[in-house]
C-alpha cells in the first residue's frame, strides 16, 4: 500500500524524505537477514539479502470492489532463487467508516517450509 486518506487527511507515511524511501514494505519470507546474507536448505545453499522478496514484487490485484481491495503474490522462477517453495501470499486492505483493516494469508502449496511474515506502516 503506498497512500491511504481518510476524510481528506493522509495517515500513511509515503516515504518521500531523505530519512527513510520506503513506504510499507512487506516482509516476507523473512523478517531481518540471516548471518552472512544466506542460508542451507537440503545442502543447497541459498543467497538472501535483508527482508527479502516481497517488497521488491508487484503483487496481482485478485479483488476489488467499493471497500475491498485484495493482492497475491505466488511463488515464481525469481522467489524460487532465494525461496525454494511454492506458495501463495494474500493481502487483503478493507476500508470503514472506522479506518483501514489489513489481514494477511500464507498459503504453502505442496510442502512444510518455514517463512517470516512483516509489515512495517509508518503512519503520520
Amino acid at each position: 500500500m503506498k497512500s491511504f486518506t481518510l476524510n481528506n487527511e493522509k495517515y500513511l507515511y509515503l516515504g518521500n524524505t531523505p530519512y527513510w524511501h520506503r513506504s510499507s514494505p512487506i516482509l516476507f519470507p523473512n523478517v531481518g537477514k540471516f548471518k552472512n546474507n544466506n542460508y542451507k536448505y537440503k545442502n543447497k545453499t541459498y543467497s538472501f539479502p535483508i527482508h527479502r522478496f516481497a517488497r521488491f514484487n508487484e503483487f496481482e490485484l485478485i479483488n476489488k470492489s467499493n471497500d475491498n481491495l485484495t493482492f497475491k503474490l505466488s511463488g515464481n522462477k525469481s522467489t524460487l532463487k532465494y525461496y525454494p517453495f511454492n506458495f501463495k501470499l494474500i493481502i487483503s486492505y478493507t476500508l470503514s467508516t472506522k479506518g483501514l483493516k489489513s489481514t494477511m494469508k500464507y498459503q504453502q502449496m505442496k510442502k512444510r517450509c518455514i517463512f517470516l511474515l512483516g509489515y512495517t506502516p509508518l503512519f503520520y
